[in-house]
């Protein structure tokens, strides 16, 4: 049974993410998943904790929620930052020549596309001499070099 309740609430938060997606409010696709996503696993944790105790049972099941939505988020992360997703879905959409097909996807193209998002999502302000980060940006990438700090990877110079 504990296994069925992590899978039912996972399906209730994919299905209330879905909806999430459709609401005007400025935020990217994982932060949408984040904010339905935690409190349906509170009340999962809740709903186990009262049925099973503190027990082996709860414990699997929360951790098969937390997998569950993981690789979800990995999966449309992928999928939305992949070149060979992107053609596919825009070759659903009808025929394109090799010559739109390369306008598409050419390397300024991807450049210019990759731009956007991080401006879109508050990583890059453009200013009239170009490109700047933001203090979003440095805060993750700050948060990225403790998170290398603590795993051990060596460190990764930028101007390769």
């Amino acid at each position: 049974m504990w296994i069925i309740l992590a899978l039912a609430y996972f399906v209730a938060a994919v299905a209330c993410h879905v909806m999430a997606t459709r609401l005007p409010i400025r935020l990217n696709v994982v932060a949408r998943f984040v904010v339905v996503g935690c409190p349906i696993g509170a009340l999962l944790a809740l709903i186990l904790f009262v049925t099973y105790g503190v027990s082996l049972e709860a414990v699997a099941s929360m951790l098969v929620y937390a997998l569950l939505g993981e690789l979800y988020i990995f999966a449309f992360t992928l999928v939305s930052s992949s070149v060979s997703a992107s053609l596919l879905v825009t070759l659903l959409g009808g025929r394109l020549s090799a010559e739109a097909i390369e306008r598409r996807y050419s390397p300024t193209y991807m450049v210019d596309s990759r731009l956007a998002k991080l401006e879109d999502n508050g990583f890059l302000a453009r200013g009239a001499d170009g490109f700047a980060t933001t203090p979003k940006a440095a805060r993750t990438m700050a948060l990225f070099g403790r998170l290398r700090r603590l795993f051990r990877h060596p460190e990764r110079r930028w101007d390769d």
